[in-house]
């Protein structure tokens, strides 16, 4: 509230009237003084009953649950971009320096080639050069590898001579072959999609015949999935690949026939502001529930994932809101049982180039241009490790909670206020369920932006410190908090996340 109001508020033009027929125009240094400490008083309680109050987070670290893969961060790429450009020079090398700190960094384990541009006549086959530098800036990057090869009208010897060329050479670095992109150009499973699909994988089988296969890199097909289950599990499909863009089309109206210069996108702060939303989670739930029998019963991950789909919506997917998101999306699904996911990203996107305006970052010049997403995943690296257990919450509205404890003891939280307005600061309680446990010391990493704006596309840190275009990040903004009677108060900016480390007796 502004000062003229809350001086209103303390003293009203009637009071204030009355006073001046009945105070001398004279009034003694010493009386306006008295005043003023009225005013300062009446101010201060007024800011004392707006305190927000206080969230309860209390921890239940007794019980375990699910484990968070080390290969949990993920990316995923286009199949194109695995060719060179055209002075010769490959996206995907050792000699890319800023895109391997950049994967160290953000902790990417998972590297996956795919997309619509994998199944486009048009993208030329990988060529034997083009899978040495790719597999070469793996192995610099520590990363494995989720390869496509072409299911819609592909050849079955193209298919055979990539296999068989990554398997006698970097078999160590695959993690699994895919076949095809999205098949909902095969309608029907048992005359169409099948019949191609076991053609392709028996071919390869026979020139990687160990090799561990996933499917069907599809939107969540819960009728496909088990059909593959049916007829491949073990044999040697082992990983359910699903992708999912919870946010739906960046564009009001997409269409067949439809030139990607003539989509209307969406308003980007209400669709930022959607993002944060209570209702957005509902969504996962939703396909959480559609694929129950996979995602209970057969290891699964988002192989291609992000939040709007047809390239993402500029000034919503390429802002502050999409970090925000980011993180909780990235727990919500590892608390689900998902092993991982891997956010689409590029310098473009789809089987016709477009922008990809949902990137973790994108090239500008000799640098990188770092977007928010790169911050959720960095922060999720930070935080996720070891198991997850569960947590109670006071107050869910616009904020989440995830905890996670490793062998060691060690526990983080992970703290989210998807709280956006003025005011919007959270003060939250945090303390162990049982009696036992007992905090030693506490330290806390703040992801926030410069302005606090949901909509703003830079001036994001992590304790402190941008990403910068090199791909590089200091880690060394930790602030310690001491516990009181074995609980932790800790304030939270709005829009922002925190991670809590703690250490127990």
């Amino acid at each position: 509230m502004k000062i003229a109001a809350l001086f209103s508020f303390a003293f009203p033009p009637k009071w204030l009237s009355l006073q001046g027929k009945l105070i001398p125009k004279t009034l003694s240094m010493m009386k306006r003084t008295v005043l003023l400490l009225i005013f300062a008083l009446l101010c201060g309680a007024f800011y004392r009953c707006a305190e927000p109050e206080a969230i309860e987070v209390t921890l239940h670290d007794q019980v375990v649950g699910a484990a968070i893969a080390d290969d949990y961060c993920g990316l995923s790429y286009e199949t194109r971009i695995v060719l060179p450009d055209t002075s010769g020079t490959h996206y995907f090398s050792p000699e890319n320096k800023k895109l391997v700190n950049m994967f160290k960094t953000l902790g990417i384990k998972s590297l996956r080639l795919g997309g619509n541009s994998v199944d486009v006549a048009a993208t030329p086959t990988p060529s034997k050069a083009d899978l040495d530098a790719l597999f070469a800036f793996a192995r610099a990057a520590d990363v494995k590898v989720i390869y496509s090869v072409r299911l819609k009208d592909g050849s079955i010897e193209a298919a055979v001579n990539q296999a068989r060329y990554i398997w006698e050479n970097y078999a160590d670095l695959l993690d699994y072959f895919a076949i095809g992109n999205e098949p909902g150009y095969y309608k029907n499973y048992e005359e169409q999609y099948q019949p191609r699909w076991d053609a392709l994988l028996k071919a390869m089988q026979q020139v990687a015949p160990e090799a561990c296969f996933c499917a069907p890199d599809d939107n969540p097909n819960p009728v496909l999935c088990q059909k593959l289950i049916r007829d491949y599990w073990q044999q040697p499909l082992t990983l359910m690949t699903l992708h999912n863009y919870p946010a739906g089309c960046a564009f009001s109206n997409p269409g067949s026939g439809r030139a990607y210069e003539e989509l209307i996108p969406f308003e980007p702060a209400e669709r930022c502001e959607y993002l944060l939303s209570d209702s957005l989670p509902k969504v996962y739930a939703k396909v959480a529930r559609q694929m129950e029998q996979v995602v209970e019963g057969y290891p699964f991950r988002l192989s291609e994932t992000s939040n709007f789909w047809y390239g993402g919506l500029e000034g919503a997917s390429s802002a502050y809101a999409a970090a925000l998101w980011g993180v909780e999306y990235m727990y919500w699904w590892a608390s689900r049982g998902c092993l991982g996911m891997n956010f689409h990203t590029g310098d473009n996107a789809g089987g016709i180039p477009i922008k990809a305006h949902y990137a973790a970052f994108v090239t500008e010049g000799e640098e990188f241009d770092v977007r928010p997403l790169s911050y959720a995943v960095k922060l999720f690296d930070i935080g996720a490790k070891g198991r997850l257990f569960p947590v109670e919450v006071s107050d869910k509205r616009q904020f989440a909670v995830y905890a996670t404890k490793q062998d060691a003891g060690e526990v983080c939280v992970s703290l989210i206020n998807k709280a956006y307005g003025e005011g919007d600061e959270r003060v939250v309680k945090l303390r162990f369920g049982d009696n036992t446990t007992r905090m030693v010391d506490a330290e806390m990493l703040v992801m926030e932006c410069v302005d606090g704006s949901i909509t703003s596309t830079s001036g994001i840190t992590i304790g402190g410190r941008a990403i910068t275009g090199q791909g590089l990040w200091t880690e060394d903004g930790w602030q310690s908090i001491a516990p009181t009677d074995n609980t932790l108060t800790i304030r939270l900016p709005r829009a922002s996340a925190v991670v809590v480390r703690m250490k127990m007796e």
